[in-house]
């Protein structure tokens, strides 16, 4: 060890010592093993492998895919919050028509952006079996009475019904009561008398 610590660190005005291993030759490779394999005659070495798979493309495809995913949810939610702000609204019959004049706008640009999702998904064969919109804390509806609950809910702050998915253990039912053969009363037995002797 102490060789390779001098090695790293020479004394003032000496230089390093070359390590024993660096100055052996390596032996001349021969050319013939490092030649390819033989091909059949008359074909391209191209030919045989075929085009390599431009990842970097596939990679910038799925970035633009997942984008317009996202977007796609803000602007699905854009244009339901317009929707109900129009109807909520009170208005002229000129006001209502501005503003569906600009929802139509918004939905002509979902319809397009959601034409060159659909191709993107055809491309790189990533095509989901349905679109779900999530927004963060919003766990859903509940299944009894429609509100929304928390998405680390266990049960629906409006109802009560649990709605964390856990299947609530019901009671075995309890077996039918059969009654019972109710026997005669037996006579009552007179109380015994007590002779009182005097």
């Amino acid at each position: 060890m102490r060789g390779l610590l001098q090695r790293l660190r020479p004394g003032p005005g000496r230089p390093p010592e070359p390590a024993e291993d660096e100055t052996q030759a390596l032996p001349a490779a021969e050319p013939e093993a490092a030649a390819a394999p033989a091909t059949p005659a008359g074909v391209a070495p191209e030919d045989l492998v075929g085009e390599r798979p431009d990842t970097k493309r596939r990679g910038r495809l799925r970035r633009r895919l997942r984008h317009l995913r996202q977007v796609r949810e803000l602007m699905l939610r854009d244009v339901g919050g317009l929707v109900y702000e129009l109807h909520r609204a009170p208005g002229d019959d000129a006001a209502r028509e501005r503003g569906s004049a600009v929802v139509g706008e918004k939905l002509e640009r979902l319809t397009a952006l959601d034409a060159e999702r659909r191709e993107l998904e055809t491309a790189l064969d990533a095509a989901r079996s349905k679109t779900v919109l999530r927004e963060p804390g919003v766990g859903g509806t509940c299944p009894a009475c429609g509100d929304y609950f928390a998405s680390d809910a266990h049960f629906c702050a409006n109802c009560g019904t649990r709605v964390d998915g856990e299947a609530v253990a019901q009671p075995a039912p309890e077996p039918e009561a059969r009654p019972e053969p109710v026997a005669e009363p037996a006579p009552a037995a007179e109380p015994a008398r007590e002779e009182v002797r005097s």
